[in-house]
């Protein structure tokens, strides 16, 4: 659970919040009793602010760090479509 401060309170405990913050636990400011920003360390942030790849790239990224090669991948889908012409249409 995090601590929280007034905004008062923090600029007067300052130092005590950042030592409460790189100790890893967040910090809530609050005014008037409403919890309005979160201190956070660093690498928190960094986690929760780090670009997602897209789908494309995620399966770019996984087929690179996997032993599976792209003619196995070919065998396993080879059976999965079909092939046979689609039906008419009229236009």
């Amino acid at each position: 659970m995090s601590s929280q401060f007034s905004v008062a309170d923090a600029k007067n405990n300052l130092p005590a919040i950042l030592h409460e913050v790189e100790e890893g636990s967040p910090v809530e400011i609050t005014r008037h009793g409403k919890p309005i920003v979160v201190i956070m360390s660093i690498s928190d942030y960094q986690r929760l602010d780090g670009r997602r790849p897209d789908l494309v790239e995620a399966i770019r990224e996984w087929r690179a760090g996997t032993e599976i090669t792209d003619e196995e991948i070919e065998q396993v889908f080879a059976n999965t479509r079909d092939h046979s012409p689609g039906r008419q249409i009229k236009w």
